[in-house]
């Protein structure tokens, strides 16, 4: 039997409307990748050009108008599913990130980081462990540029030392691209954590 219910189409309204939101100012934080997951599970098409968007009629039977209903608050409870909220949630990341490894003393900017965190696997432990590994790398090779190194027309972005790390078939055989050692980062390793 289909039910009405005007406190779900309130909720998937506000939820849609931050969803564009985030869509506009090109945005694909954790709450809106898990919300447009547990659309497509839902059986929610894109209407538009970009993602799943809620039912704003609030009708469903009454185990369906129950499962958005979860679905709504879930995503509409996270940090992240407002812009302001992810900013906040980047610049809380890249601080705690900072002080711990001294990335900008190493010049490791916030974008540099948020780049690397994104090209890592999904899982939060090798997550973590992948991220430390990445910004020894990231701080040697930034050292090694800075004293001169690394020459300007052999310089690589942030993007090309995350793609022949994770497309080597070894991390020599990386490193050597990149134009680094193993002693290389040892060497910086001990410098910055005495």
């Amino acid at each position: 039997m289909i039910k009405f219910n005007a406190e779900i189409r309130r909720l998937a309204k506000r939820a849609n409307q931050r969803m564009v939101e985030l869509e506009q100012h090109a945005i694909n934080s954790p709450a809106y990748k898990a919300v447009q997951a547990t659309l497509e599970m839902m059986g929610r098409r894109a209407q538009t050009a970009f993602g799943r968007r809620f039912s704003e009629t609030g009708k469903g039977t009454e185990n369906e108008l129950r499962q958005q209903k979860a679905a709504l608050e879930r995503f509409l409870n996270q940090q992240t599913s407002t812009v302001r909220g992810y900013n906040k949630a980047l610049n809380d990341m890249y601080k705690t990130a900072n002080k711990k490894y001294g990335l900008s003393e190493a010049g490791i900017t916030k974008e540099d980081y948020m780049s690397l965190w994104e090209s890592l696997p999904d899982k939060e432990k090798d997550r973590m462990y992948y991220a430390t590994f990445y910004i020894q790398i990231l701080q040697t090779y930034e050292m090694k540029r800075e004293s001169g190194k690394i020459r300007l027309e052999n310089e690589l972005t942030l993007t090309d030392i995350i793609r022949e790390l994770q497309g080597s078939t070894s991390l020599k055989a990386a490193l050597k691209n990149i134009g680094l050692t193993v002693s290389d980062i040892r060497e910086t390793t001990k410098r910055l954590y005495k």
